[in-house]
């Protein structure tokens, strides 16, 4: 008896649930990390013992977000080098660190030099003779205020925003690629923000710097992933950091209390996503933004907006983070009861008409 053909209807939301599985793909770099890439196989196990001895490089690891992912891959047994321009707070989270149990040194840069970078990397490559995870974390806030506005020299001006946030991530960048490449294994994940994906009328300086890092982890991660190389970037939601607080105007009452979870994240809670994107399970993530926000985008219903725009996304509830295949996609208003939502646990009825599937994201022909 024939098998009964499959109907245009599922064909979509099943072709959705394969370009979820392709979005987390990327690319098929390894992602190992030399001694650290045993493989788990228990889905859901808890522990780090993967990353004991794995290389760990950190820029801007004195305080925030990067201080907690130092301790976290330290208290996992790996071997941290971290850098930062606060010399007192680099020598005071070091020392706690090994009283901890850690293994970590703190080196001093300034990812605003190029030569301060070189000499960084290849201090951490001359101590340890390889570099498996690197975080490039090290980023300033920038001035405040329109472009008409801001302060453009100086410190925190906007040429010191891009020395720092998008000048200290390409020479990061610069420096690390080579060594992994040698070794024919690394992962890179640069920090971007929630602005590298929208505007913002004061703070536009910062959304520009946080945009270039999400072209510049693209761009990177095409070329190195045939040498088992994964570059992926990290956008955080309002994190209790003191970058946040300057943000807030010195002050964190009432920070993320119009967010879902009614609070912002806690620096170590970013550090276990850093942690979870370097899993040796993690091998086709790659060359994409995660987002660290924790608001719930699994489409259960998504109201349309005026201007007939909609979001497409892939959730992986699991690993509590997910993968944005885009942002938004535009569709004429007139068709915009058309939705590809990819990975809903509960997809729509979706209607049962034509609609192509074109890159990263599911485009309707008429675009």
């Amino acid at each position: 008896m024939p098998k009964k053909g499959i109907s245009r209807k599922n064909f979509i939301e099943n072709s959705a649930l394969g370009m979820a599985g392709l979005a987390l793909g990327g690319s098929a770099a390894s992602g190992s990390a030399g001694t650290a890439s045993a493989s788990r196989t228990s889905p859901g196990e808890s522990d780090y013992s993967h990353f004991r001895d794995a290389v760990v490089l950190i820029t801007g690891a004195t305080s925030g977000i990067g201080e907690a992912t130092a301790r976290l891959f330290a208290g996992a047994g790996a071997k941290v080098f971290f850098c930062g321009r606060r010399r007192e707070l680099g020598k005071q989270v070091e020392e706690s660190i090994r009283n901890d149990g850690g293994e970590v040194t703190y080196y001093y840069a300034d990812v605003r030099e190029e030569s301060k970078v070189r000499d960084f990397v290849d201090a951490c490559k001359d101590t340890y003779g390889r570099i498996d995870i690197a975080f490039n974390n090290a980023g300033i806030e920038g001035p405040n205020g329109g472009f008409d506005e801001i302060s453009m020299d100086g410190e925190m001006g906007y040429h010191d925003l891009i020395k720092t946030n998008v000048d200290g991530v390409i020479y990061s960048m610069r420096y690390q690629l080579p060594v992994m490449r040698e070794q024919q294994s690394g992962i890179i994940i640069n920090v971007g923000s929630m602005l590298s994906h929208r505007g913002s009328d004061t703070w536009g300086a910062y959304a520009a710097s946080k945009h270039a890092v999400i072209g510049m982890t693209r761009s990177a991660a095409i070329p190195n992933a045939q040498h088992g190389i994964r570059v992926m970037s990290l956008s955080p939601g309002g994190t209790r950091t003191d970058l946040l607080k300057r943000f807030m105007g010195g002050s964190l009452d009432g920070a993320g209390a119009n967010s879902p979870m009614g609070r912002i994240a806690e620096p170590e809670e970013i550090g276990y996503i850093v942690m979870g994107m370097c899993d040796p399970n993690m091998k086709f993530l790659n060359g994409d933004d995660v987002k660290g926000d924790e608001h719930p985008r699994n489409g259960k219903k998504l109201d349309r907006q005026t201007d007939g725009t909609v979001a497409a996304l892939c959730r992986d509830s699991t690993a509590r983070f997910e993968c944005h295949i885009a942002d938004r996609i535009s569709i004429p208003p007139a068709e915009s009861h058309l939705l590809l939502l990819i990975a809903n646990p509960q997809p729509p009825e979706l209607p049962d008409t034509s609609l192509h599937l074109r890159g990263q994201a599911g485009v309707h022909p008429a675009l």
